[in-house]
């Protein structure tokens, strides 16, 4: 990496902080949730942002809403589409000179910077893993995975949840459906950790060259797996797309090395927060634990009332594709709005 650009990079980092760190200290609290890595408490802040009004502008030029119902139904709204991927910090892609391929960010190349008809493309592509009857069907090694995780801890008094369980069980549940051996776990792990820990944006050149690092293994390690899933006749969901029409081109692998990373990524660390939130809700809530006992059946509303109270993702931006009016506040064609 040459000195100069790192050294720009740095100084063009730290800038962009110190300015979000600046309005943090005059008490703005969009800036205070933006600013910080994660929050212990940032409801008090969504609580000032709602004060308001139901969408209003921020400084920086953002339009803003942290009420339910106005931000749900932004994200339904096909006037609006994702942001294109940001630039984390000027992290650059490319490999060193004279290597053959580009990186592939799982989280920045993916669906989830994509609007139809792209995002539709992929979304078709791997639904067939995710229909109720092909859920059903893997139902019973999810089961499995879970009673020998809780097997493994049940006999002590003590256990650490979230190291012994929710970061265990996720990652097993990924790897049996991409048929994974157990002995990259580890790995997908780590790279999950550095990403998703550095969505809200690079603060450090360390964490630039950690992201750097990992996207580099990630994406080596994906396109290796996928040449030799391609010539196999496994069933797992990357032996399938290995072998769709996908799979014969260059780009096509980029693609999918993208898709596989985000599902290996995004559903391994956001499962982990739910497990963790939810058991510290069941907790503080006797009354919700005690109704869960009582009725297993309420186990998947519950998780869902869970996930909009403490989401594992605590804001997105959306992209007005259109002149639109939401609650009263007119946006033009371009404008970004954050929920």
């Amino acid at each position: 990496m040459n000195p100069l650009r790192e050294l720009k990079i740095g100084l063009t980092t730290l800038a962009m902080r110190s300015v979000v760190r600046g309005l943090a200290l005059t008490g703005d609290p969009v800036a205070t949730v933006l600013g910080r890595r994660a929050l212990a408490d940032p409801y008090p802040h969504y609580e000032r942002i709602r004060a308001r009004g139901e969408v209003s502008r921020h400084v920086i030029g953002l339009y803003l809403t942290a009420g339910h119902g106005t931000g749900k139904a932004v994200l339904r709204d096909p006037r609006f589409g994702v942001e294109p991927a940001v630039d984390h910090g000027g992290v650059d892609w490319n490999r060193e000179p004279g290597d053959e391929y580009r990186l592939v960010h799982p989280m920045e190349q993916s669906i989830l910077t994509m609007n139809p008809p792209g995002h539709t493309r992929l979304r078709h592509l791997v639904s067939p893993w995710f229909t109720p009857s092909a859920l059903r069907e893997f139902t019973p090694q999810v089961h499995r995975i879970v009673e020998e995780a809780l097997d493994a801890v049940s006999a002590r008094a003590r256990f650490d949840l979230v190291a012994e369980f929710a970061a265990r069980v996720p990652i097993q549940v990924i790897s049996a459906l991409f048929d994974i051996p157990a002995a990259d776990q580890v790995r997908f792990a780590r790279w999950g950790s550095v990403l998703t820990g550095t969505l809200d944006g690079i603060r450090t050149m360390a964490e630039r060259r950690a992201v750097h690092r990992t996207v580099s293994e990630m994406t080596e390690f994906l396109t290796d797996l996928l040449a030799r899933r391609r010539t196999g006749a496994g069933i797992d969901m990357i032996s399938k797309l290995a072998r769709s029409e996908l799979g014969e081109s260059s780009q096509g692998v980029r693609e999918l090395v993208a898709l596989i990373g985000l599902l290996l990524v995004a559903g391994f660390e956001t499962t982990i927060n739910v497990i963790g939130s939810g058991a510290l809700r069941l907790m503080r809530d006797t009354e919700l634990r005690t109704a869960l006992l009582d009725e297993p059946e309420l186990a998947a509303p519950i998780v869902e009332e869970i996930m909009r109270l403490e989401p594992p993702v605590q804001f997105t931006l959306r992209k007005a594709l259109e002149p639109v009016t939401v609650a009263g506040q007119d946006l033009a064609e371009g404008a970004s709005w954050w929920c």
